[in-house]
């Protein structure tokens, strides 16, 4: 049998105290460290669906941009086919405007009043 000063027992207590709360530091420090470990997981997976959903709407907003230039070029053929209609119809009228003033000219015909009073677009004199 072996005989234990008190001295050594001192330190055995004070050895295993020690211990205790040094396995009690690390375990408040696993239970912060578990704890943040979720709060950065939650944080990220919020980041992650964030991304996605910004991702779709990118997606999403791509096509329509391809939607809105197709009709955006429509609408331009469609405005130039117009524009090509009123400046063909401009010029049949105005050379249908110049060979009656030419026929005016010719016959010496002057436009009545009545025609002055109904608005007509030309009067010679």
């Amino acid at each position: 049998m072996i005989f234990v000063t008190s001295s050594v027992w001192y330190l055995v207590v004070h050895v295993c105290w020690k211990i205790m709360k040094i396995h009690s530091y690390l375990q408040k420090a696993e239970g912060e460290l578990q704890t943040r470990l979720k709060l950065a997981e939650d944080d990220l997976h919020t980041r992650l669906n964030n991304l996605q959903r910004a991702r779709e709407k990118i997606q999403r907003l791509e096509k329509e941009k391809e939607t809105l230039q197709s009709e955006k070029d429509e609408y331009q053929a469609e405005t130039l086919r117009l524009r090509k209609l009123v400046d063909n119809h401009a010029s049949a009228w105005h050379k249908q405007a110049d060979a009656i003033s030419q026929l005016a000219d010719q016959s010496k015909v002057r436009c009545c009043a009545t025609c002055m009073q109904q608005g007509s677009i030309w009067y010679l004199q």
